[in-house]
Order: structure tokens, then C-alpha cells, then sequence
């Protein structure tokens, strides 16, 4: 490429008796192609699946195996021990043990036999998913390379990330109708059915953006409602992308049921997390991971309803959910609950304002430490404050704020949180000191 650069720099110096306006068409032109190629190079993936191959070549002799001490140690010597760095990734993620491996494949040989032939399709995919991971970069320029790596798990995730990894799980993801999963029983064979019958395998380009998508966001939240929103972000990230339907049972089921969304709002702050995803525990809708629909919904309808579109959906991505107030605000701004989750008090209704010293709040506009604002209301569902800058306050309240970390002349972010540290009221300014937490 510096070569074909170097030789239209000469093209235009020996037609430099051309208009200007056919060279300034030549010169930007070829300034499109330089990005776009320079583009497509960043934004290939490194596909790997010698785990596959590594499984199968474990499995066929496991099986002529009866001693269960003899079957691990031909895993570890033929898999584990030969483990690409996805495969030790995705088992540290998902805690996967040898003797769980060797209890699956006892147990489940009909279904083992069954999803072989798919796993091994694995190595013809990197032109397809590569090609899905540039349609994401045209969606989010910023993208950061990531690896995947298809692996062999013991059927507890279909994919995964850690760090700049997309972690595969094959047995599950590259399922179809036609496995055979008469071996299984009761809650575990009925999810199987569901999902195979979403032929996953048909869907792993999908799979692949949802997963990438996490490798580009901020450290995965702790709370339900939190997880919802970052799970449903990817899912719906994969839809534009990819310009299909989320093939997840739970997207369509939660549109189509009301009674969803009324039971997660009376739930989202509780400590519910595998009822509601990542886990076959029985529900009342007997339909599982049902965060996804609600996350997803809140992406729609925030997106929906952005006058920038390109825009909103970089904001999805890049959102810190460590700024519980900047997460609370987008979720409010969506509309998707009947009720705003920051409820604002107004300040002729605010009572004893010097409770919330030691308190965070969350500050709009470039400013240093020290400064003065115009206390306007408080979040009294997060107790965090919302505060505008101000130079006069006549009766008003004014407060100090001290960013969380910063040094005295540092100007600060605008995302940053900062700490309550005294109020101000009246004309004769009276003073409160900070409260120890």
C-alpha cells in the first residue's frame, strides 16, 4: 500500500496541469480507499479451533476407556494440557473441571456423536465472521481487535468473553435441530430442544458480534438490572449489525408478554440474578433468561428514540457502568419502565439538604476543584444529586463539590463523580461540615 501511495503522489505531480477540481476528485478519492483498506486490516479477527481437533482426538480414545482415572489423564494429556489460551480462558471463566468432561461424555455419547460433524465446520467460518466484524466497525469505528477461539466446553455456556477474547463454547454453539439429545431429561433436554431448535449453528456470525460487542464494553455490572442492560446492549448491537432477528426465545416472549417487564420492575433491585438469566432455575413464565428481553428493550427504545442514531449506539456500547447515575439517566431516557428510576425532587421540596454530605453526585459541564453549584434536586431512589453550575444564587442553596480523585488545578471530566463536601445557604452563606460516612 506505501508503495501505491508513493506512485499517486507521482501521478498527480505529472498531472499537475489538470484542473484543480479533477485533482482534489483523484486525491480524495484514493484517501477514501487508503481508510477503507487501512480499516478492513484492522478489524480481521484471528479465528482458532485447534481445541476442536484436540477434543475429538481425546474423545476417541476416552471412549474405548472404562477407568474413569485413565479417561482424565488421556483429556489432559490429548486436550487439556494442550490447550490453546481461549480453551484455559473459557474454562477459568466457566470453572469447567476434567471430571466434569469425562462425566459428560459417559453419560451423553448419542449427543457427542451428533454435534460432531458441526464442531468440526469451525475452521471454515473466519471469512464469514470476519466479514460480521467489519459491519460492526462500520457501526462503531472505534473497534478494538479481538481473537476468537472455538472451543469444546462442558455445556454450561455457548459463548463467553475475557478480556480481548470471544470464547466459543462448540457443543452448544454449533448446535442444530438435528442433534440428538434423547439422553437427556427434564429441564436440562427441554432448554436443549428450545435452543437447538434456534439452529444456533446458523446463527454464529450472531453469536460472534454479541460476544465482540462485550469485548469492546466497560467492566461487566454487578446488579440484575445493570447485567440486563449490558447483556441486552450486545444482543441488540447483533441485530443491527446483522440485520436479523435476535434468535434468543426470551426477545419475542418478553414482547409479547406485559407481565414481564411488571415483574422485573418489582424485582430489579433484588438480588434475583439467576432467575431472571444464565440459569435453567424454574420461573413463572417457564421461559429463561428473561433480562435479555428487558436489556434489549431499553437499547431499542433508547436508541428509537435518539435524534443521532449513529451516535446512540456508540453511547450503548462505551456506557461505564461504574456511573450508576449516568446508567440510571439512559434507562430513564428510553422510557421502557412506567416509572422513572431517578425521581427528582424539586428545591423549594428538599428537606435537611446536609444529610446527603458524603454523598456522590453526578456533574454536567468542565469544571475545577472548588467550584460552586446550584443544588436543583436530588435522585432519591439512588441518592445521588443533580447539581447545574452557577455564579449567584440569591436564597438558593450552593454547594462544594471535590472531584472523587483529582488534583487541586486538574480539570475533571464531565463523566466524573464527585463528592458532596459542604452546603451554603441563604444570604448569610451558612456553612455545614462534612459528615463522616
Amino acid at each position: 500500500m506505501q508503495l501505491i501511495a508513493y506512485t499517486f503522489i507521482y501521478f498527480l505531480r505529472q498531472k499537475a496541469g489538470r484542473t484543480p477540481q479533477i485533482i482534489s476528485k483523484l486525491f480524495y478519492s484514493f484517501l477514501a480507499l487508503l481508510i477503507a483498506n487501512n480499516l478492513i486490516g484492522q478489524s480481521n479477527s484471528k479465528v482458532h479451533s485447534t481445541d476442536i481437533l484436540h477434543f475429538w482426538e481425546a474423545f476417541d480414545l476416552i471412549v474405548t476407556e472404562s477407568d474413569s482415572l485413565k479417561q482424565i489423564a488421556i483429556l489432559d494429556s490429548l486436550y487439556l494440557s494442550r490447550a490453546s489460551i481461549g480453551l484455559d480462558k473459557i474454562r477459568e471463566v466457566r470453572n469447567y473441571q476434567a471430571a466434569e468432561y469425562i462425566e459428560l461424555i459417559n453419560r451423553y455419547p448419542k449427543f457427542w456423536n451428533s454435534i460432531r460433524p458441526n464442531t468440526l465446520k469451525a475452521p471454515q467460518l473466519e471469512t464469514e465472521l470476519n466479514k460480521g466484524i467489519r459491519d460492526l466497525q462500520m457501526l462503531y469505528p472505534k473497534l478494538k481487535p479481538a481473537d476468537i477461539y472455538f472451543t469444546i466446553g462442558a455445556m454450561r455456556t455457548n459463548g463467553t468473553t475475557q478480556g480481548n477474547k470471544v470464547l466459543i463454547g462448540g457443543e452448544l454453539a454449533m448446535g442444530d435441530s438435528n442433534i440428538d439429545l434423547s439422553e437427556f431429561e427434564g429441564r436440562t433436554k427441554a432448554w436443549l430442544e428450545n435452543y437447538f431448535a434456534t439452529e444456533p449453528i446458523q446463527n454464529l456470525v450472531f453469536l460472534n458480534i454479541h460476544e465482540f460487542v462485550h469485548t469492546q464494553q466497560k467492566a461487566m455490572p454487578q446488579s440484575l438490572l445493570f447485567i440486563s442492560f449490558y447483556e441486552g446492549i450486545a444482543e441488540y448491537l447483533a441485530v443491527q449489525v446483522t440485520g436479523k432477528a435476535s434468535p434468543v426465545p426470551a426477545i419475542n416472549y418478553g414482547k409479547a408478554h406485559p407481565a414481564v417487564k411488571k415483574k422485573f420492575e418489582a424485582e430489579m433491585f433484588e438480588e434475583k440474578l439467576y432467575e431472571w438469566l444464565w440459569s435453567n432455575a424454574p420461573n413463572e413464565f417457564d421461559t429463561r433468561d428473561l433480562a435479555y428481553y428487558i436489556g434489549y428493550a431499553i437499547a431499542e427504545m433508547y436508541h428509537l428514540k435518539s435524534p443521532d442514531k449513529a451516535q446512540a449506539l456508540i453511547d450503548l456500547i462505551d456506557l461505564d457502568y461504574s456511573k450508576e447515575t449516568k446508567v440510571l439517566q439512559m434507562i430513564d431516557q428510553s422510557g421502557f419502565f412506567e416509572k422513572k428510576i431517578l425521581k427528582q425532587d424539586t428545591l423549594s421540596s428538599l428537606k435537611d439538604p446536609e444529610k446527603y454530605l458524603g454523598q456522590y453526585i453526578y456533574l454536567k459541564g468542565e469544571l475545577k476543584q472548588g467550584d460552586k453549584f446550584q443544588l436543583l434536586g436530588v435522585a432519591v431512589d439512588s441518592s445521588f444529586l443533580a447539581v447545574e453550575s452557577s455564579d449567584y444564587i440569591a436564597g438558593g442553596i450552593l454547594l462544594k463539590i471535590e472531584p472523587e480523585a483529582a488534583d487541586d488545578n486538574e480539570a475533571s471530566s464531565l463523566d466524573a463523580e464527585y463528592r458532596l463536601v459542604s452546603l451554603f445557604t441563604g444570604a448569610n452563606a451558612k456553612a455545614y461540615p462534612l459528615k463522616p460516612n
